[in-house]
């Protein structure tokens, strides 16, 4: 959003995220079964709505087009608390994943995240 800072195009959805594997996190993440970022995807912000962490990481597009899941535990990543926002620049050529984190008090098996992509 700095030196452009007009959205074009505007993509909001949720991502349900476990602590079992790696989840895209992208707005059509539930509405599709081939999830991808927003074509010409400037920023991305997201909304941890649950109890727990939410780990983050990232990969690089493929020569494919395809992107590869993170292959390490959700230790070695940033972790955002509960109710926390997170807002980046991010293109389209780089994917975002969450992986939900259990803490201490709390039960829950995962959480919902509210992703919003901005072109």
């Amino acid at each position: 959003m700095y030196g452009n800072n007009v959205a074009k195009t505007v993509r909001n959805g949720i991502a349900r995220v476990g602590p079992g594997a790696w989840t895209r996190l992208v707005a059509n993440a539930i509405t599709t079964t081939s999830p991808a970022p927003l074509e010409n995807r400037q920023w991305i912000r997201i909304q941890h709505r649950g109890t727990g962490g939410l780990a983050i990481a990232y990969s690089n597009i493929n020569a494919d087009g395809t992107f590869t899941a993170p292959t390490y535990s959700a230790q070695g990543a940033i972790v955002i608390p509960a109710g926390s926002m997170l807002q980046e620049p991010l293109g389209p050529t780089v994917m975002m994943w969450g992986r939900w984190t259990n803490k201490i008090n709390t039960s829950d098996g995962g959480t919902k995240v509210i992703v919003t992509e901005y072109a």
